[in-house]
């Protein structure tokens, strides 16, 4: 198992939204967006078990979209699973709308194009998962 670790306080405040977007591009291909960009906090733990990549994590309201130039320019054949701990999301996938709570479980097909984002973005509460 490899691991590792993000605390966005170990960032200076003004890097924090870009270092984020660069972890999650590692594991999903998304625009990433939010209103909290100025001070923007965040923490996750990834863990790679093989082919399964596991990343718990906190964060202030974001928006993540792929959109369908996106896939067409690159589709890993993901799946992305999300048990949703804290928090409110929204997902546009498929077709779809659709709104999550805590301990509500949704899967994102990497291969088509999806918008998920905070229920409710005027809130700073943060969404855990």
């Amino acid at each position: 198992m490899i691991g590792t670790v993000f605390r966005s306080e170990d960032v200076p405040a003004e890097d924090r939204f870009e270092y984020w977007r660069e972890l999650v591009g590692r594991t999903r291909s998304s625009d990433l967006i939010s209103a909290h960009t100025a001070d923007y906090w965040a923490e996750y733990r990834l863990m790679e078990l093989g082919p399964v990549t596991v990343w718990p994590s906190s964060f202030l309201p974001t928006r993540y979209r792929r959109s369908g130039k996106m896939v067409r320019r690159s589709d890993p054949e993901l799946y992305h699973l999300t048990l949703l701990l804290d928090g409110d999301l929204a997902l546009e996938h498929a077709g779809r709308t659709d709104t999550f709570g805590p301990r509500d479980l949704h899967m994102v097909d990497g291969s088509r194009p999806y918008d998920l984002r905070p229920a409710d973005d005027r809130d700073r509460r943060a969404v855990k998962g």
